[in-house]
């Protein structure tokens, strides 16, 4: 009587596992209209004579700062929402720019900056470039470039790769 028991309870989880296996399709990744602009980017800001923000004699790179890309509540293809910095650092912007997917670029000309309240900035060449840098771990990555002219008239260079999150590229 014991072996038959245990012969129906093998066999009941035996059915319950034939059963439940189902198998269901790959999840779908969506991504946003202006994929593959938007993203988290890790940058550095340079002034027009090319000294880095925030370069001290310990820290000649300068200040990291993290630009943010991203699509805007419309969800079109043509603007997104860019963001680096606080208003307590002097290169920092944010506001909606005009964007060319196609093309891998953002455009944008007397853009109200949302830190600085009056303050407005000008993308001068703006564009993303496909696994075209290397990151310090030694990855391949997605590269950013933004010259832009704050409305107190100095100019900025951003130069930076897409955050991959992984530990070693940060």
């Amino acid at each position: 009587m014991n072996m038959k028991k245990f012969r129906n309870i093998i066999l009941s989880l035996f059915i319950t596992a034939l059963i439940s296996c189902e198998t269901y399709p790959d999840q779908e990744v969506e991504h946003s209209p202006i994929w593959p602009m938007a993203g988290e980017w890790l940058t550095y800001a340079y002034t027009q004579d090319g000294t880095p923000f925030g370069a001290t004699t310990a820290n000649q790179r300068g200040t990291r700062l993290t630009l943010r890309t991203y699509n805007t509540a419309a969800n079109s293809s043509d603007q997104a929402w860019i963001r680096m910095g606080t208003n307590t650092q002097a290169p920092a912007i944010w506001g909606k720019i005009s964007v060319n997917v196609n093309e891998k670029t953002f455009a944008g000309r007397d853009i109200p900056n949302d830190l600085f309240p009056g303050k407005t900035f000008s993308l001068n060449e703006a564009k993303v470039l496909l696994q075209a840098t290397t990151t310090p771990s030694g990855a391949v990555a997605d590269s950013i470039y933004i010259n832009y002219i704050a409305s107190d008239g100095i100019t900025y260079t951003l130069r930076g790769h897409r955050r991959t999150a992984w530990t070693p590229t940060e």
